[in-house]
Order: structure tokens, then C-alpha cells, then sequence
């Protein structure tokens, strides 16, 4: 049985769309044409009936699992904190980064949006930064992340406890994610479940944190 949904905000071809249950929600953003310039494709919300549900997707969400039903809608946010066009774009590109960087003493706004992201642990457990990672499905990114502050000598959280159930691993991504026998979004054994991504494995496998 297809789904009818109807794509609003800040998407090229906003209107209703058809699609299988299994679809994932990147698919139907596909569909609607992708984000517009000034849409978040990591900031979609649920609406029924004129009200937003407290639910989260990612684009690797399929519709089966989500609180979506026929007749629902996907919505982009498009006004979280835009870019200042004027202040970003503005001056010789040749100067950004030097004392004359046009955008000294601006706001640029805008949001950076990490698909994975993991906190950095100096010697003896010292929470020093944090390093994002974005390009790829949420799930290698986390797996990028996760060898990039390996290379970086910033993986001593050994013993920090975690949520993972992996002590080798204390924050490594969980698939913990069922279907829930009542419908709408599946439901995470421990609470920190993340969705399945297509083509990508290997979180099991990461190197495991140090001392």
C-alpha cells in the first residue's frame, strides 16, 4: 500500500508524493527535488493535523518505521539560524583567513552540520574538543570520526563507561532499533538506538579506545 506525503518547506518541488513503506526519507527529499538553497536537510519535522510530533529523522529513516502515516507531512526547516549571504560571500575570497579577512568582526550564522561526531580525550581521560565529520551516511561518518581521533592520539576515554555495551567501544553507535508492534517509530532497547544506513558497516569492527 503507498504512502501519501506531502513534502512542505524548504524543498525544489514542495506537493504530495506516493511512495512504498519502505522508502527512506532521503528518497522522498529526492523526489521533492532536494533541499532548496536555504533548506536543512538534517532538520525534519513531522507534522499531523497542523501539529508537530516530538519525533527525530535522518535521512536514512525509512517511512515504516516513523511516526509518518498516509496523509502526513515532511517538513524542512528552513529558518534554523540562515546564513548571512553578505557577511560570508563578502570581500576577495583571497583574504579569507589572513588579517584582512573581510568577515573579521561579522556574524555569519548559518549551522555546521556534523554527520557524525565524537568527543576528544586527552591522557588521563580529559575531555579536550570534539571533531565532526560530515559528507557520507550519518553511520561513516561516525566510522570516519572514530578513525580520524584514533590517528589523532584522542581516544583515551578507556573505562569511561558509555552507553554503547561495549567497553573497548564506550561510544560507539548503536543498532538497537525494532519495530514497535503499536506502529509509528521503532522503538530503541536502551534509548540511544540510531537507524540502520544503506551500504555501510564496519562500527563493530572500529579500533578499540586507549587507556
Amino acid at each position: 500500500m503507498l504512502r501519501r506525503i506531502n513534502m512542505l518547506g524548504a524543498v525544489r518541488n514542495p506537493g504530495l508524493y506516493y511512495v512504498d513503506p519502505t522508502t527512506t526519507v532521503a528518497d522522498v527529499l529526492a523526489l521533492a527535488g532536494g533541499a532548496s538553497p536555504d533548506g536543512y536537510q538534517n532538520r525534519i519535522e513531522v507534522l499531523r493535523d497542523g501539529k508537530r510530533l516530538p519525533v527525530e529523522l535522518s535521512l536514512e529513516s525509512r517511512l515504516a518505521d516513523s511516526a509518518v502515516q498516509p496523509g502526513g507531512s515532511l517538513f524542512g526547516l528552513q529558518e534554523s539560524n540562515p546564513v548571512d549571504t553578505g557577511v560570508a560571500y563578502k570581500g576577495p575570497s583571497g583574504n579569507y583567513g589572513t588579517s584582512n579577512d573581510p568577515m573579521t568582526g561579522d556574524k555569519i550564522g548559518g549551522v555546521n552540520v556534523f554527520g557524525g561526531g565524537l568527543a576528544l580525550y586527552g591522557p588521563g581521560k580529559k575531555l579536550v574538543g570534539g571533531v565532526g565529520v560530515s559528507g557520507d551516511t550519518s553511520c561513516a561518518d561516525h566510522n570516519i570520526a572514530w578513525r580520524v581521533r584514533k590517528l589523532l592520539g584522542f581516544d583515551h576515554l578507556l573505562g569511561v563507561g558509555g552507553v554503547s555495551g561495549d567497553g573497548m567501544r564506550p561510544d560507539n553507535i548503536i543498532f538497537d532499533i525494532a519495530p514497535n508492534p503499536a506502529g509509528g517509530t521503532g522503538v530503541s532497547a536502551g534509548g540511544f538506538g540510531h537507524p540502520m544506513c544503506l551500504n555501510t558497516g564496519g562500527s563493530g569492527t572500529l579500533p578499540p579506545v586507549q587507556q
